[in-house]
């Protein structure tokens, strides 16, 4: 009887609540997930989800499928996730020493992995034995509001994405990208400005 009302008790609570119940963890009760992301808040950082942000975690809650779960994972006390009210994210994979930061009204496309750190050393004698390097105030990963990120990205530390642009597909973003602009390409650079026409006004 108690192993069936425990089983009723996890099918029926939100999965928001659930999440929420990890030390650090905030996600807005308003926010909609589909399945179950995996959220990792390690050594005391934070994890902040807004307000109507989807996070997509089904292979059938997008056009093209996702080929993991959202992975939301902080690597130290000092690092924090933030993402703004109506964002929405499909397979999505975070990995954060320092700070990530996600705008409002942002949406990334499938499978696409936003990190600010290097997880090992560069030098080849201490990657092995060594911990992950040391983060910096520098690193940290600023993707402001409304902006567009395609399929399959990889958007690197240091790194901030201006309002109102977009990311093509697969793209590897290593440096900063202004703000309404269109970028693509290994590394990402802009290929053009978007031009936004003004409503008229009668």
């Amino acid at each position: 009887m108690l192993k069936r009302l425990k089983y009723y008790f996890w099918r029926c609570m939100p999965t928001s609540r659930i999440l929420n119940l990890k030390p650090g963890v905030q996600i807005s009760t308003k926010a909609r997930l589909l399945g179950w992301p995996i959220i990792e808040n390690r050594n005391g950082g934070s994890i902040h989800v807004g307000e109507n942000v989807t996070l997509n975690s089904r292979k059938w809650g997008n056009a093209l499928g996702v080929l993991s779960p959202v992975i939301i994972r902080t690597l130290s006390s000092a690092a924090k996730v933030e993402i703004g009210n109506n964002s929405g994210l499909s397979g999505t994979r975070i990995a954060s020493a320092q700070q990530i930061k996600i705008g409002e009204r942002v949406l990334i496309g499938a499978d696409t992995v936003i990190v600010d750190n290097n997880f090992h050393p560069i030098n080849p004698v201490n990657r092995y034995r060594q911990p992950r390097p040391a983060s910096k105030t520098g690193d940290a990963v600023i993707i402001e509001d409304d902006v567009f990120i395609g399929t399959g990205c990889i958007i690197l530390k240091g790194v901030t994405i201006g309002r109102g642009s977009v990311i093509g597909a697969h793209s590897v973003v290593s440096k900063s990208i202004p703000e309404m602009v269109i970028a693509s390409g290994n590394p990402a650079v802009v290929l053009q400005n978007i031009q936004v026409e003004q409503e008229k006004t009668q």
